[in-house]
């Protein structure tokens, strides 16, 4: 009997002891996920969250463990900053859901790339690799701002040619030829007043693919009545060519400064003033010099029974410039 009962509690406890360890293999496994969870939460980095899905490849947080891990690795990302990382990163992650912002980011960071290096090469790099983005137009704005003006194209002399006639000084400061198009904003060579005026509504007088004249006069006036000039009497001439001026000066946004023509020189006074003009179908290269004609000034007399007529004071004034050298002079502080 004694026997039977002893027989009986070692079943009894074996059998507790399969009850028992079937219950710890069944709540282990759980148990091992949440602390693993619980140590990867606290640490918070794309490496705990890699760690965990290796370790735990069927754990219950597993699909949060890859949400978070793409997270926490993309702002790791961000914080470095280096294309390095994240063309690294884009390389590595093709599906990530933020690989979107990735790219946008490795973009910026060639563009930060080319602001810093700030030559052409880097600019033109940059056009290479995203020729459709976002800094496109920033990007060849700074090609043509760091590209010295080609003397094929424009060039500008600082003349300083005068005549004084009969109290009257005329002085030619300055020529301008060049490409329309090559006559842009923005241009460190460029002085605002080496741009052609856009102040009316037919804002772009010449075509893009012409070759245009600009020129900048002084006139004093130095003597005691006011003083005017006619535009009938307003000539250049390039190449043999022979161009009347009186139309641009009358079609305003193609003048600068003292309106020469219209507007009366007072008594003691000086005045700057200047004209953009078509030179037609010329090569910018082959101009070597210019005629300037502008004729006589004329102060304002009675005569007979006419109060007020125009009568030439000084006789004309006629200017051959020399413009070989053909370089880009900046434009006279003086004349500003």
């Amino acid at each position: 009997m004694t026997h039977i009962l002893k027989s009986h509690k070692r079943l009894i406890t074996l059998t507790a002891l399969v009850v028992v360890g079937g219950v710890t293999l069944l709540v282990y496994p759980s148990v091992r996920d949440e602390s693993h969870w619980w140590q990867t939460t606290r640490q918070d980095t794309a490496e705990a969250y890699l760690a965990y899905q290796k370790a735990l490849p069927q754990g219950k947080h597993l699909t949060e463990a890859k949400t978070l891990y793409e997270d926490r690795f993309w702002k790791e990302v961000q914080s470095t900053s280096t294309i390095k990382s994240v063309e690294d990163y884009i390389r590595e992650h093709p599906q990530s859901p933020h690989l979107s912002a990735a790219k946008k980011r490795l973009e910026e960071l060639y563009w930060q790339q080319a602001q810093d290096s700030n030559r052409v090469t880097s600019y033109q790099q940059y056009l290479a690799k995203y020729p459709s983005g976002q800094f496109v137009e920033q990007s060849k704005e700074k090609i043509y701002q760091l590209t010295p003006l080609k003397p094929s194209e424009i060039f500008a002399c600082n003349v300083g040619a005068s005549q004084t006639k009969s109290g009257v000084k005329v002085e030619i400061l300055r020529v301008l030829v060049g490409k329309r198009s090559a006559i842009q904003p923005n241009h460190p060579q460029l002085n605002d007043k080496d741009l052609i005026p856009t102040n009316t509504v037919e804002s772009q007088p010449f075509a893009d693919d012409a070759v245009v004249g600009a020129i900048t006069f002084r006139i004093t006036n130095q003597t005691n009545k006011p003083i005017s000039f006619m535009a009938s009497n307003f000539v250049v001439s390039v190449g043999g060519k022979q161009i009347p001026l009186q139309d641009y000066v009358y079609m305003k946004h193609t003048t600068f400064g003292h309106d020469l023509i219209q507007g009366d020189i007072l008594p003691k006074s000086t005045i700057v003033s200047g004209i953009w003009f078509d030179l037609g179908k010329v090569n910018v290269a082959s101009v070597k010099s210019m005629n300037i004609f502008l004729g006589s000034a004329y102060d304002k007399r009675p005569w007979g029974n006419n109060p007020e007529v125009y009568y030439p004071i000084t006789g004309d004034f006629f200017f051959n410039v020399n413009l070989s050298n053909h370089s880009f002079a900046p434009f006279p502080e003086e004349a500003k």
